[in-house]
């Protein structure tokens, strides 16, 4: 998630260890933050994951796999 968002949102954000994530443009981001149990609705479906807060270009929000 963006960190934009999340701060948009009110997330409560919660200090990592540093994780690498890799983008599909085989590019690397270290992410510092995670947002637990964040609950989104997408097509009349409830969801809830541990999210990683980072600062993204292009998008608010990533869904992929951990």
């Amino acid at each position: 998630m963006n960190t934009w968002v999340a701060n948009k949102l009110q997330c409560e954000l919660t200090p990592i260890n540093p994780v690498t994530v890799k983008a599909a443009n085989r590019g690397k981001m270290l992410c510092f933050l995670i947002c637990k149990d964040f609950r989104w609705k997408m097509q009349k479906i409830h969801f809830v994951a541990d999210v990683f807060v980072m600062e993204l270009d292009a998008c608010n929000m990533i869904l992929g796999v951990q």
